[in-house]
């Protein structure tokens, strides 16, 4: 549903804690509102670049079939060519699977709880 040309009816405000600002938003009469416009064919292919864009990596180029975490969009290859540590938790989010045994995983927490 969409406005269609009305004026709100009511503002809702509250404070978002996490963002630690104020939101707000029009309240409009669903009676009076509008259906959502269709998809048109140059809009789809424009959300269907933007999506492929999110699962395309930033150092190489390569499109995955998983979106990548914003922080960095850089494919599993990249990080390791990047020097990636093999302990890091970055493996596991992208590939979905450890790279570490369970004995070497523990291994690398005991040197940590030493140091």
């Amino acid at each position: 549903m969409r406005p269609g040309g009305q004026d709100p009816v009511a503002f809702l405000y509250f404070r978002c804690h996490k963002a630690a600002k104020l939101v707000y938003a029009n309240l409009y009469l669903i009676a009076e509102a509008k259906p959502v416009r269709p998809m048109t064919p140059a809009r789809a292919a424009a959300l269907a670049k933007a999506m492929a864009a999110r699962r395309t990596c930033r150092e190489c180029g390569e499109t995955g079939w998983a979106e990548l975490p914003k922080a960095h969009r850089t494919c599993e290859a990249c990080l390791y060519t990047a020097g990636l540590p093999a302990d890091s938790y970055l493996h596991d989010y992208l590939i979905g699977e450890p790279t570490l045994t369970a004995a070497e995983h523990a291994a690398l927490t005991e040197v940590s709880r030493t140091r």
